[in-house]
């Protein structure tokens, strides 16, 4: 998780890049990460490891349970113990915590103004993500002491560990000029997606062999579309328009002699 990161600089910040307050009145740079490194800038990362917490929530657990206090840091790395455990295949899940992936599209846009700062040559790397579901990479954890003596298979954990998939689609297009203040549409990124649809009537459908006159099966298209927007300004150092009046409508003189 990264919850931010500070930017450290002299008061000469404020002439050499685009400030502006954010909803809690701090003063905010309006590059990313990448220009702020770019540029040579200083820049300090705030991070937020998960796990730490997840841990420190399960040592406070096991005290609150049985009263043992466990001090992680007397653990070896190497402890036998732990790697035996692990090994025994009877583990409920050893997993990493990590960050949430974003839905949705990512637009990533590299500009250069040209054009006597009149136009704007862009180079636009669209990204999409989309959830597509879950796969079970749990498997069912049995008792080794009823299989052993009883030679019965009981069932202790279901052990159903659901794990997101995601896809991910990165575009690269040509460079594309546009004058400031002016509006490039983006259009023709389909996607098509096909489900099955299993179908049955209720009751009739659950009758063995018989029931299968009583069931369907489908598929189904279902296509998006996206559309994109983009609209580039050039500003000064001050954040204010350069061209104010770049991409307002104009019309033409209505004067004429009579």
């Amino acid at each position: 998780m990264h919850p931010c990161a500070v930017v450290i600089s002299d008061g000469g910040l404020y002439d050499r890049a685009p400030i502006e307050n954010n909803a809690s009145n701090y003063p905010m740079v309006q590059w990313d990460k990448d220009d702020v490194e770019a540029i040579g800038l200083l820049k300090l990362d705030i991070l937020g490891v998960r796990m730490q917490s997840a841990l420190a929530y399960a040592t406070s657990e096991i005290e609150r349970t049985t009263g043992s206090e466990i001090n992680l840091d007397s653990i070896a790395l190497d402890d036998p113990k732990t790697f035996e455990l692990i090994q025994s295949t009877q583990t409920l899940g050893l997993f990493q915590i990590s960050d949430p992936v974003p839905i949705g599209v990512k637009m990533g846009i590299k500009p250069d103004v040209t054009g006597d700062n009149t136009r704007v040559l862009m180079k636009i790397s669209p990204s999409f993500v989309d959830f597509e579901g879950f796969i079970n990479y749990g498997t069912v954890i049995n008792s080794a002491y009823a299989a052993a003596y009883f030679s019965n298979a009981v069932t202790i954990l279901t052990n159903n560990i659901q794990q997101p998939v995601f896809v991910r689609r990165d575009l690269t297009l040509p460079d594309i000029e546009v004058s400031d203040g002016y509006t490039l549409m983006l259009g023709g990124l389909l996607r098509e997606d096909i489900q099955k649809i299993d179908e049955k009537v209720p009751l009739l459908g659950d009758i063995p062999v018989f029931g299968r006159a009583f069931q369907g099966k489908t598929e189904q298209a279902i296509k998006k579309n996206t559309l994109i927007f983009v609209t580039p300004r050039i500003l000064q150092v001050d954040g204010q328009p350069l061209n104010p009046t770049a991409g307002a409508a104009t019309t033409a003189s209505a004067a004429s002699a009579p």
